[in-house]
């Protein structure tokens, strides 16, 4: 039984830029998610229902932890999280693989934490004949590559070997039907067991991923990239490879990293749901509160005896909003 919880993180941020330099993520109004679990109707429901709570701001981050997922519901929560801002930004603190890879694919702007990670837009699928067990849309794909050019392989070494040490007296023709024998000798045990209409479904699965990237706005070839251009569903996609494949990333600012620890110490009794996976479905709404400094709170008072209007913005910690989550 997966359960849904959300929690609250008090936080004070006085570092670097905590008066009238703050960081520009606090100059425009954002609005900060925070969502961890498998992806699926309840993951993106409570998700929802925290987004459609709240006024449209100019720009959404979610801190996203996943393993995955369904891509139908991965493509709702980044096109809800576009239409509800105009610009979203994806934060990477830990694993986001597979189907996070495609929400990420909606992201205006992806923004990694030190150990944050990507993986390949590899769709996994139910194993026949196994209980509860997955396995990549792609290895099939990946068999069926390899078999067909070891077949060709193994017929030019057979046909040539042939022609070779005869020394022409066996003909082209029938070096050629001996190498045809020989080849699909060998491999006609593996390709009898090959099921066309799981290849058909599994080949659904891989377009499905490429079908909803783009319709995110990813160039084709990037999606492309990101469901055959890698050798396993696990490879690390971390910020130094991201940067090289995806238009816009960088590194989390002092403000953002430590609104992270925040909520990642108090969300799920201290389980740190946004950095590792959990058996838990997570979702909350984190509310910022701008923290000014001694130095501007002094520099107001000065300003308010002068006849200067003050800063309407209020001291107060950062904090997540709590409410009860319900178990499925």
């Amino acid at each position: 039984m997966l359960n849904s919880t959300t929690g609250w993180a008090p936080t004070r941020y006085s570092g670097p830029g905590s008066g009238q330099n703050h960081p520009q993520i606090l100059r425009r109004s954002l609005n900060f998610y925070a969502a961890s679990g498998e992806i699926g109707s309840a993951l993106y429901e409570r998700l929802r229902r925290l987004v459609v709570a709240r006024p449209r701001s100019a720009r959404g981050g979610l801190f996203l932890c996943t393993p995955g997922g369904d891509p139908d519901y991965a493509y709702r929560i980044a096109r809800m999280m576009r239409s509800f801002h105009d610009e979203f930004l994806l934060y990477v603190a830990g694993g986001c693989k597979s189907a996070g890879t495609l929400v990420a694919l909606g992201a205006h702007q992806i923004v990694f934490e030190e150990q944050g990670e990507l993986g390949p837009l590899d769709v996994q699928v139910f194993s026949p004949d196994e209980f509860i067990r997955r396995s990549s849309g792609l290895s099939v794909i990946q068999a069926l590559e390899f078999v067909n050019r070891q077949t060709f392989e193994t017929f030019e070494e057979v046909f040539l070997n042939i022609r070779s040490r005869s020394g022409g007296i066996i003909t082209t023709k029938t070096a050629g039907e001996i190498a045809t024998k020989i080849a699909t000798g060998l491999y006609s045990p593996i390709t009898d067991k090959i099921d066309p209409s799981r290849i058909g479904e599994l080949q659904r699965s891989i377009d499905i991923a490429l079908h909803y990237g783009v319709r995110l706005g990813a160039d084709q070839r990037l999606v492309q990239h990101l469901i055959t251009g890698y050798p396993s569903h696990t490879f690390v996609i971390d910020c130094e490879e991201a940067e090289q494949i995806f238009p816009s990333v960088r590194m989390m600012d002092p403000f953002e990293t430590l609104v992270l620890t925040n909520a990642n110490d108090r969300l799920l009794d201290g389980h740190r749901p946004l950095t590792r996976y959990t058996d838990h479905i997570l979702a909350a709404y984190i509310a910022i509160d701008v923290v000014r400094s001694s130095k501007e709170r002094r520099n107001e008072s000065k300003g308010s005896k002068k006849g200067v209007r003050p800063s309407k913005k209020k001291a107060g910690p950062v904090r997540t909003s709590k409410s009860k989550g319900n178990k499925d």
